[in-house]
C-alpha cells in the first residue's frame, strides 16, 4: 500500500555487469555494487523457490558498496546481502 507518491524526475542509468560483478549508478540518488557469493566449482550460490515478485531463483551475493538517498530516504546497505536474476517481464 502506498500512502504518499513522491515527484517523479528524470535520470541518467548506469548499469554494468562483468562476471560475478554488478554495479547500478544513478548519480546523486544510488550507487550499488554486489558481487556474487561463490560455491563448489567456482560457481554462483543460487537460491531456487524464493518468493521474489521478479524471480524464483536468485544469486547470492555480498553488497560491497551500495548507497541510497532521495525523496528524504537514505540506506547504507554496504557489506549486507544482495542478490541478482535474470527478470522475465511481461504486460500479462
Amino acid at each position: 500500500m502506498v500512502a504518499t507518491t513522491a515527484a517523479d524526475q528524470d535520470a541518467p542509468i548506469d548499469f554494468k555487469s562483468d562476471g560475478k560483478t554488478w554495479q547500478l549508478s544513478i548519480p546523486g540518488i544510488t550507487d550499488v555494487t554486489i558481487e556474487g557469493v561463490t560455491g563448489a566449482g567456482s560457481q554462483n550460490v543460487w537460491l531456487d523457490n524464493v518468493g521474489h515478485p521478479f524471480s524464483q531463483r536468485l544469486a547470492a551475493a555480498k553488497a560491497t558498496s551500495s548507497h541510497y538517498k532521495d525523496h528524504a530516504l537514505a540506506f547504507e546497505n554496504s557489506g549486507r546481502n544482495g542478490h541478482f536474476s535474470a527478470i522475465k517481464w511481461s504486460n500479462a
